[in-house]
């Protein structure tokens, strides 16, 4: 599938995703999303607890954009193609991004792109490649 566990579209706060399993995704085990439009101005994914989870074989094992205060713990996580976690932040005028390994390491370079819009979209295409819609 697309992705695992996906919040978005509409607010998410005190959260708990404990003891699922996420296998071979296209998109992350488990995504997080605020408001798109507003770049999380609206609301944002808030004070989520990310724990005990099997997440594998995906393109990310957690997906993060327009969110804050999220504690992840004791996940088991392996094989995710781009990284085992993506965040994705908002700076003057772009966006910015970054995938971590397990460690919390950078899984290659930070990126940055430039945007004009009011918000941004991440998807994963069919050949598994990172695309922005900004």
């Amino acid at each position: 599938g697309h992705a695992g566990i996906v919040f978005m579209f509409g607010p998410s706060s005190h959260t708990i995703v404990r003891g699922n399993t996420c296998v071979g995704n296209n998109g992350a085990g488990v995504a997080l999303l605020g408001d798109l439009d507003s770049q999380g101005r609206k609301f944002k994914a808030h004070h989520w607890i990310i724990e005990q989870n099997t997440l594998r074989d995906n393109r990310w094992g957690v997906f993060a954009q327009f969110a804050d205060w999220v504690d992840i713990a004791e996940n088991q996580t392996s094989g995710n193609a781009a990284g085992d976690l993506f965040v994705v932040w908002n700076t003057d005028g772009g966006l910015g991004w970054q995938a971590f390994d397990s460690d919390c390491r950078p899984v290659g370079a930070e990126g940055h792109s430039a945007t004009a819009g009011k918000g941004a979209a991440a998807v994963v295409d069919k050949t598994g490649r990172f695309v922005v819609i900004r």
